[in-house]
């Protein structure tokens, strides 16, 4: 036994009703889930440009302090080297004088050699002169 037409029609309207309501809550939860999709990509495609605008600004310290570093070292070696020309420079005057002095006692200690020779052969005459008076 059939229900009357009316009666079908009726239950046909409503689940084509419950179908588009259906379809519609799909299309509203995809485009739901695709503009958060589009929210969430946005976020890390700026994630992403801010860690490469951070890399490039560690890569310009990075240059930057490697730079203050050689000049640092080339400062360092050309003050070495500049202390190390004043040291020769000032052994070289200190051997120099060094040289001078020597000689200069060399004399000296001929002199005093010389002097005590004669001290001596003055002692000897009047040692001989104090015999000759005994």
């Amino acid at each position: 036994h059939l229900p009357p037409p009316s009666s079908i029609h009726h239950t046909c309207r409503r689940e084509a009703q419950c179908l588009q309501q259906l379809k519609e809550s799909v299309i509203s939860q995809i485009s739901a889930g695709f503009e958060a999709l589009e929210t969430e990509y946005a976020a890390l495609y700026a994630s992403k440009e801010k860690l490469e605008q951070d890399r490039r600004q560690l890569e310009s310290t990075r240059e930057v302090q490697e730079s203050w570093i050689v000049e640092q070292r080339d400062d360092l070696v050309r003050q070495c080297g500049e202390h190390t020309e004043q040291c020769r420079s000032w052994a070289a005057l200190q051997t120099d004088q060094f040289g001078k002095e020597r000689i200069l006692l060399t004399g000296e200690r001929k002199r005093l050699e010389r002097a005590q020779r004669r001290l001596a052969a003055d002692q000897d005459i009047l040692n001989k002169r104090v015999k000759k008076l005994e």
